[in-house]
C-alpha cells in the first residue's frame, strides 16, 4: 500500500495503483495520476531529501524500458516523469533502492517471453527463466540526470527486496537481500518462501565498476527495512 496526498492506494507492479478509500478501503479503481503509464513498482520508496516518494515502472514492447517517476509530498506537479532507461531485455524486476541523488536497480537475469505473455500461453511462472549465464546488471540512476546511468554486470544472483540505500561518496551503500539463484520463486508458488535469502551489505562504486557485497548475518530473511526517517540517508 502507499499513501500519497491523504490518498490510498494498493500497488503490484504489472498495473497501475488502484485507488482504496482510506476510510472504508471501497475498491475505487485504477489510476494513473495523469502521469504513470500501464505499470508502477510494487515498491515505492521515500525519498527524504526530496520530500518525494519515488517509483519505478516497465514498459515492454521491442525496447524493454524503466519510466523513472517521483511523487513530491507537496507543490506541483504532485507527480512527474523524470525520465527512461532503456534494459537489454524484458525482464521481471520486483523491487529497487533509492538514495538522496540516485534510483539503484539491480537487474537479474530473468526474462519476459513476451510473445507468450500477449496470447495468454499459460501462468505467469512459465513465461519467465533464468539466464544466470547472463549476470546481473548493476544500474544507477541519478535521480535528476536519468540519461546518464551508470551499469555493469557481476555474478548472477537474485534480488526480491531492498532494505534501503545511501550515498557513500561517490560510491551506493546498500542492503538487499540476496538469493543464490531463482529458486526462491519456484519455492513461492508451490510450498510458500523459503529462508534462502542473506541479508547483503553491499558497496557499490558505480564508477569503477566494483561491487563488494558482505553477509551480515547467518540467518534467512526476507522484507527487511531501514527505519523510515533515515530512508535514504546514513
Amino acid at each position: 500500500l502507499m499513501s500519497f496526498r491523504d490518498r490510498l492506494f494498493a500497488l503490484v507492479e504489472s498495473s497501475p495503483p488502484t485507488e482504496l478509500d482510506p476510510r472504508t478501503l471501497e475498491t475505487l479503481g485504477e489510476t494513473r495520476l495523469d502521469v504513470l503509464g500501464d505499470a508502477f513498482s510494487a515498491h515505492p520508496h521515500r525519498v527524504l531529501d526530496r520530500a518525494s516518494t519515488i517509483g519505478f515502472g516497465l514498459e515492454y514492447g521491442p525496447r524493454t524500458k524503466i519510466h523513472l517517476y517521483e511523487l513530491a509530498d507537496r507543490g506541483s506537479p504532485a507527480v512527474r516523469e523524470l525520465g527512461t532507461v532503456p534494459l537489454p531485455h524484458p525482464v521481471m524486476l520486483h523491487d529497487f533502492a533509492v538514495t538522496a541523488t540516485r534510483a539503484l536497480f539491480l537487474v537479474s537475469p530473468v526474462r519476459i517471453d513476451l510473445v507468450r505473455a500477449l496470447l495468454g500461453l499459460g501462468e505467469f511462472s512459465r513465461l519467465v527463466t533464468y539466464h544466470p549465464d547472463a549476470g546481473v546488471e548493476v544500474l544507477a540512476v541519478p535521480l535528476d540526470r536519468p540519461s546518464e546511468a551508470k551499469r555493469f554486470t557481476v555474478d548472477p544472483f537474485f534480488q526480491w527486496h531492498f532494505a534501503g540505500a545511501r550515498d557513500d561518496g561517490d560510491a551506493i551503500e546498500a542492503f538487499f537481500v540476496r538469493h543464490p539463484d531463482f529458486q526462491s520463486f519456484e519455492g513461492l508458488r508451490k510450498t510458500g518462501p523459503r529462508s534462502t535469502g542473506a541479508l547483503v551489505r553491499a558497496r557499490i562504486e558505480p564508477q569503477r565498476a566494483r561491487f563488494e557485497g558482505e553477509r551480515l548475518f547467518e540467518s534467512g530473511c526476507e522484507f527487511p527495512r531501514v527505519d523510515p526517517r533515515f530512508e535514504g540517508r546514513a
